[in-house]
């Protein structure tokens, strides 16, 4: 599970593909909007779908006057991978701040224009169609960084608040659409494959099962595909499928906390990832505010590193509910392709939102919670 997680993590703060035909000359142009990473490097990196630790650089060159150039020719089967400024073992621990691109590689020029974690992409036929779903993410970053400026400066009004969420929920639904058009037409391929694999949680069933009767076998077979298609043949139907393991090392059900007459907020985390420790500030502050009979938080870890999470768990005071994932059943049945990433459940135990975080978590508990 954390191997995929870090690839989906790449993808929602920056999101990164990469396609190729074999024998086929892929030539690359990059510009910058300034001259401050001249004399870096830029790689040109692939990696592996079914393990997210082999990664492969294939080509790289020095950017001069914020300008570079890749010319390269893959010789294998289309796969996926990225272009950063630095390799991507040297990134982990500043992914905030690393310069990457989402690229479809694919015979013929491909121009990219990068701008820290904003670029464009212009070229070749499937470059065109992914730039609608970058410019869409671009779009909404700068409306959550123009969000936490106007918070900070006091301005941040009911009205600005609610336009805010209004117009994440559009443009919400342009990536919806997007994504399925993207995927409708690639699903035959590498990167079909990885885009549905990281970002169909956007996708309403019925439009995943359609897209899943166009994909190859080999793509079908992946454990974690048949595990969603089991839940979208209902095959899988009930939460109470569902179990993880508490502190103390017992197996318990997911429902044993979802569907008790709470609102309740479950939180996929990991103690490895930088976002999701950032999020507990604001994860202690309404639970401290809101804890009773009527709101409840779960957390749920993916970590590898069992001691690791109880120890974070107690030196950051995460008094809450805390169950791991051991066997990542529930990170699959829910499609969590990237953390940090909640689900709000009403009393019923019907999920109501997902994806919360920040003002947007206090915005709506505080509208549910009166």
């Amino acid at each position: 599970m954390k191997k995929f997680l870090f690839i989906s993590f790449l993808i929602m703060s920056i999101f990164t593909s990469l396609f190729s035909c074999s024998g086929n000359n892929i030539h690359i142009e990059g510009k910058f909007n300034d001259n401050a990473n001249d004399k870096k490097r830029v790689y040109l990196q692939t990696v592996d779908l079914n393990n997210a630790a082999n990664v492969n650089i294939i080509d790289s060159a020095i950017i001069k006057n914020g300008k570079f150039t890749l010319n390269t020719n893959l010789e294998n089967v289309p796969n996926i991978g990225f272009i950063s400024v630095g390799k991507m073992e040297d990134l982990n621990n500043d992914r905030d701040n690393a310069i990457m691109a989402t690229l479809v590689l694919e015979p013929g020029k491909i121009q990219l224009n990068l701008d820290k974690s904003v670029y464009t992409l212009a070229g070749t036929e499937r470059n065109v169609e992914l730039n609608k779903i970058v410019a869409l993410i671009n779009k909404a970053q700068k409306m959550q960084h123009d969000a936490q400026v106007a918070a900070s400066t006091g301005v941040n009004t009911e009205k600005s608040q609610q336009d805010i969420i209004t117009n994440m929920q559009k443009i919400g639904k342009e990536m919806k659409t997007e994504v399925y058009n993207f995927l409708k037409t690639n699903m035959n391929n590498k990167a079909g494959e990885f885009m549905f694999f990281t970002s169909s949680d956007i996708l309403d069933p019925e439009q995943m099962k359609e897209l899943l009767q166009l994909a190859d076998t080999s793509f079908i077979n992946m454990p974690e595909i048949k595990d969603l298609k089991n839940v979208l043949d209902n095959q899988i139907s009930s939460i109470d499928k569902i179990f993880v393991t508490d502190m103390n090392g017992n197996k318990v059900k997911l429902s044993d906390y979802v569907g008790k007459g709470k609102y309740v907020l479950v939180d996929f985390w990991a103690t490895w990832c930088g976002p999701c420790m950032r999020e507990m500030p604001t994860l202690k502050r309404v639970y401290d505010k809101y804890k009773g009979e009527n709101f409840e938080i779960v957390g749920v870890s993916v970590d590898d590193d069992v001691e690791a999470w109880k120890k974070t768990v107690k030196a950051k005071g995460m008094d809450w509910i805390q169950l791991h994932d051991s066997d990542k059943s529930a990170g699959r049945y829910y499609k969590v392709n990237s953390i940090p990433f909640t689900l709000l459940f009403d009393k019923s135990g019907n999920i109501i939102n997902s994806n919360l975080r920040g003002d947007f978590l206090e915005r709506e508990l505080k509208k549910i919670l009166k």
